[in-house]
C-alpha cells in the first residue's frame, strides 16, 4: 500500500519527506537527489536541514546545484561553522551560485 501512495505522490514531495527519515544514508540520498532535480520548491527544505551535521555538506551542494540566490543568507551563515571543510564547501557553492567575494 505504501508503494502505491509513493507512486501517486509528487516525487519531490516524497523526497522532501524523506529528509526527515531516521536513517542518515537515506536522508543523504534524498538531499543529493533533490539537488539533481533542481526544483526551487526544495530550497527552503534543504536550508532547514543545514543544521543536520550528517546532511550539511550534501545539502550545501544540493543548494549549489539549484543555484537559487535565496539560499545565500543561510549559506553565508555557515561561515561561522568551526568545521573548515564546511566553510570551504560553502565558498565553492557560493561561487557556483554566482556570489562574488
Amino acid at each position: 500500500m505504501a508503494l502505491g501512495k509513493i507512486y501517486k505522490d509528487d516525487p519531490v514531495d516524497v523526497l522532501i519527506d524523506v529528509l526527515k527519515d531516521s536513517d542518515k544514508e537515506i536522508r543523504i540520498v534524498a538531499a543529493d537527489t533533490l539537488g539533481k532535480i533542481k526544483d526551487p520548491r526544495t530550497v527552503e527544505h534543504l536550508i532547514d536541514v543545514l543544521s543536520d551535521k550528517d546532511l550539511r555538506i550534501t545539502a550545501i551542494w544540493a543548494l549549489g546545484n539549484i543555484r537559487d540566490r535565496s539560499a545565500v543568507p543561510a549559506l553565508t551563515n555557515l561561515f561561522n561553522d568551526q568545521d573548515e571543510y564546511v566553510c570551504y564547501n560553502v565558498l565553492q557553492v557560493l561561487r557556483r551560485i554566482g556570489v562574488s567575494e
